[in-house]
């Protein structure tokens, strides 16, 4: 029954986006056409060896027969490299008198061994057909010759390579194989012309409810905050009301954020970093971290808060701190990070603004000189919650993210569905996993 639903639903959207579908399918197809029948022709030539050893002629010793076999497949496993190599090839560039040079030669040959049998393939491709038979004959004489000689033997040992087929003129090309790329491109356009039109169908969506949410992300639900964030309310319950029901939520999330980031196989027992940030900049990615942050200091943490939102700095205002030096002069390296680093009035609490906007250093230039720092620093803070801009449209949270253990997702129902189905893309494309999000519930 679902899947007929599924059926249904996704031909429903095609009929929506059926001429945008349509489009989006013949351009990409015409695309794979013109790249099939304008990309040059290449011809492959296979020569064939067997491989057998040379031991002690005299000798009828199961044992050395056995030995000889276990030696033999021993080499053969260094073949495929040894035929890349410039004893091989510069001969047969020298001998054919090529155009090219070792590497570029190298990308042309091949050396294949079927599994479980003692032959050696050596094939060769060229847009000439003689070229590909020339080249790989020389190929397969060249490493006959090469490893007969005494460099390649052990002991009274060796191995013996035959030519059993020689390789003859192509008749036909390999590539490009037309029916393959056409079916592929076939295949390909179509599923880009949905992938389009699914995309085109949310342009404005939004996501509603934490179970859509949770679907799109594909990570748990670390909590929810049901209290509007608007003039009035407490923004900062464990700091301002830490006995309030708000208070309580951010605690209960700071618990399974823990538990969660436990399990997971990136994160260490200490100096754990996490990446807070979001699909679209609404204020709730900042006051999460400060509150998450805060509760992890009251469990006796050492804990470092990193106002990364370079666009949209505000933990230092809204903590009433100075933002006069920060993390921006420490990557442009007019301070030391633990002179830009303040202690909040809340113990085991610190924190690191974002500085001065003049040195607003690009982040993704000095991402090996943020990998060190926070090597550092994890030795020095039980954890470290990075406060990041949304990572849909900003390349420095994308840096951080990569660096850190996690990531902590802050939507709403009001999140748009498009920018965050692109945050989850540049999520899956990186290292750092999701370890969770977090749903806040905000008037429409």
């Amino acid at each position: 029954m679902g899947s007929v639903v599924h059926k249904a639903s996704l031909f429903q959207m095609l009929r929506k986006q059926q001429a945008v579908a349509i489009v989006v399918f013949i351009i990409a197809f015409a695309a794979t056409a013109v790249y099939t029948f304008t990309r040059p022709p290449e011809y492959t030539a296979t020569a064939q060896l067997v491989a057998s050893y040379k031991g002690n002629t005299n000798s009828t010793s199961p044992g050395e027969a056995n030995s000889g076999l276990t030696y033999v497949r021993t080499q053969m496993s260094n073949y495929p490299q040894l035929v890349k190599t410039e004893s091989v090839l510069k001969p047969v560039i020298r001998d054919l008198d090529l155009d090219m040079t070792v590497e570029e030669l190298a990308e042309h040959v091949d050396l294949a061994n079927p599994r479980g049998t003692f032959i050696v393939n050596i094939s060769a491709d060229s847009r000439n057909r003689q070229e590909a038979a020339d080249i790989a004959n020389s190929v397969a004489n060249q490493l006959t010759w090469l490893t007969s000689s005494r460099s390649f033997s052990t002991g009274k040992l060796s191995v013996k390579l035959k030519s059993v087929q020689r390789a003859e003129m192509p008749q036909t090309q390999s590539s490009p194989n037309v029916p393959v790329y056409l079916l592929a491109g076939l295949l390909l356009s179509f599923g880009l012309a949905i992938l389009v039109a699914a995309l085109m169908r949310v342009p404005n969506e939004k996501i509603g409810t934490a179970n859509a949410a949770k679907e799109l992300i594909k990570a748990p639900i670390l909590g929810e905050l049901t209290s509007e964030v608007k003039p009035g309310n407490v923004e900062l319950p464990i700091i301002e009301d830490p006995q309030s029901k708000e208070a309580s939520n951010y605690r209960y999330i700071k618990a399974n954020l823990i538990s969660l980031a436990g399990r997971n196989s990136k994160t260490n027992t200490e100096g754990r970093i996490f990446a807070f940030t979001s699909s679209q900049e609404m204020g709730l990615t900042t006051l999460a971290a400060i509150n998450i942050s805060a509760s992890l200091a009251d469990e006796d943490k050492r804990v470092l808060l990193i106002d990364a939102n370079t666009q949209q700095s505000s933990i230092a205002e809204r903590l009433g701190l100075t933002n006069t030096v920060g993390l921006n002069d420490v990557l442009a390296g007019e301070t030391e990070i633990d002179k830009a680093v303040q202690k909040f009035d809340k113990s085991n609490l610190y924190i690191l603004p974002t500085g001065s906007p003049q040195y607003n250093t690009a982040i993704p230039n000095r991402s090996i000189f943020l990998s060190n720092m926070f090597d550092k620093i994890k030795l020095l803070y039980d954890y470290v919650i990075v406060n990041t801009a949304p990572l849909s449209d900003e390349a420095n949270a994308n840096v951080l993210g990569n660096l850190a253990d996690g990531y902590v997702l802050l939507e709403s129902n009001n999140s748009d569905k498009k920018s965050l189905i692109k945050t989850v893309s540049k999520v899956r494309n990186g290292q750092t996993p999701v370890i969770g999000f977090i749903f806040s519930h905000l008037s429409r």
